[in-house]
């Protein structure tokens, strides 16, 4: 009893600083973000020929990253002469970087059978700058952010397996695909991110509190070329002559839509 006691005495007294967010200055936050991830892939009927499929498809997978922020308040009362900041408590400008995984999800194939591949990458390179608008005393926050995706993993493991294994031998299995450097010099590693977010805040100290938020963005990546397991590049290049290491295909999009949730911890710089 006498701990519960001293606890809500600690919590009676902290009450001034938790009845209100941050209010001006800088900000370092650190996240985490678990995401499912939708690969949506763009291709023109002629490269999906040339690729020997007749259509190709994206998958769903799941994804986790770790995200550093910096942000900088700029207070309603300071810079835009607002008194009553209950509904609109600023305007954030902020920076992100983040290391994490990637997910590509693709189906192609023929009527006769579907070939499935899964892959993950890891690391996966985030970075960008946000803006976001903080509302009912800078509890909650509206923001959004236009950043890019760099894939720096040469060597990603994949799981692949197909419907008819009858037609399609050695085509399943998981293993790692090995990006060669000439490989790494063709493709194109950067993709462009489109996000949206909401987040809710709730102050613990005066200078650290808690957040909660959730998240859609879309990321626009064009390869050039595509990559594939060994088994799967020798049976396309044995039966339609595709070469996958030498074929570009100009109007391949590798797209994906990611959505979550974020948690995290948010520190006052200059309290």
């Amino acid at each position: 009893m006498k701990k519960y006691f001293v606890a809500i005495c600690i919590v009676f007294v902290l009450d001034s600083t938790i009845l209100f967010a941050f209010d001006n200055g800088f900000v370092l936050g650190l996240k985490a973000n678990f995401s499912g991830s939708i690969t949506d892939p763009h291709i023109s009927k002629e490269d999906t020929k040339t690729m020997g499929a007749d259509y190709l498809k994206g998958g769903v997978g799941f994804i986790v990253t770790g995200e550093l922020d910096l942000t900088y308040i700029f207070d309603a009362k300071k810079y835009f002469n607002r008194a009553d900041i209950k509904k609109f408590g600023g305007l954030g400008l902020g920076f992100y970087i983040g290391v994490g995984q990637g997910f590509s999800g693709q189906e192609s194939g023929i009527p006769e059978a579907s070939v499935f591949v899964n892959v993950y990458f890891t690391p996966v390179i985030h970075f960008g700058t946000s803006l976001k608008t903080y509302l009912a005393s800078n509890r909650f926050i509206l923001g959004c952010s236009l950043g890019g995706r760099l894939i720096a993993d040469p060597t990603p493991t994949y799981d692949m397996y197909n419907s008819n294994p009858d037609l399609l031998k050695d085509i399943d299995g998981t293993g790692t695909m090995i990006v060669t450097k000439d490989m790494m010099k063709k493709m194109n590693p950067l993709g462009f991110t489109f996000k949206g977010f909401m987040e809710y805040v709730q102050p613990v100290m005066s200078t650290t509190e808690l957040v909660l938020g959730a998240y859609t963005s879309y990321c626009v990546y064009k390869p050039g070329y595509v990559s594939m397991p060994e088994a799967l590049a020798k049976t396309a290049k044995e039966s339609v002559g595709f070469d996958a290491n030498n074929t570009k295909l100009k109007s391949f999009f590798l797209n994906s839509f990611d959505f979550g949730l974020t948690l995290g911890i948010n520190f006052k710089v200059n309290p």
